[in-house]
């Protein structure tokens, strides 16, 4: 009977205390290495928009629209992009990633696939593998840019030698 008032208080929390971080990423409060700032807000904005989704689906039910959903929706697959992001300028401010948009690929193609029906276009149904990709896509997405980011961290320990003599 207490149970869904505190999950519904666990993710408005949750979503509050990650917007109010993506917004003091933005707002330019910590002044060190603004363009990973600028993507771990990016990060952050994009995962309290998960609990947020939770809180209304929870609080709401079915009366939810489904364009507010849609809207929910779309950012959770730039979650894990905007994260190795925040992650490579973190260790390598200086260093210029021109094709950083490429990561975003998938997100800007389920856009797509999302707000053309909303649009009056038509889409093809999607085969079995389609929609297996788009189900465990994030989960492959995790996956491979977890092991992407563990790679770029552990590249940095060993490069750290190289610049700083106090390795603690």
């Amino acid at each position: 009977m207490l149970e869904k008032p505190l999950i519904l208080l666990s993710h408005a929390l949750s979503g509050g205390i990650l917007v109010s971080l993506g917004l003091a990423f933005f707002s330019g409060l910590l002044h060190v290495n603004r363009r990973g700032n600028r993507w771990m807000a990016a990060f952050s904005l994009c995962l309290s928009t998960v609990f947020i989704q939770q809180l209304v689906e929870l609080a709401f039910g079915e009366t939810i629209s489904v364009g507010l959903l849609i809207v929910l929706e779309l950012p959770r697959w730039a979650i894990v992009p905007c994260f190795y992001m925040a992650v490579r300028f973190y260790l390598a401010p200086q260093c210029e990633q021109k094709a950083y948009l490429l990561h975003f690929i998938p997100t800007i193609v389920l856009c797509t696939l999302l707000f053309a029906p909303l649009l009056g276009i038509e889409v093809p149904t999607l085969p079995m593998l389609g929609i297996w990709l788009v189900r465990y896509f994030l989960y492959i997405q995790v996956f491979g840019y977890g092991v992407a980011c563990a790679l770029l961290i552990r590249n940095h320990q060993r490069n750290v030698p190289r610049f700083t003599s106090d390795v603690r």
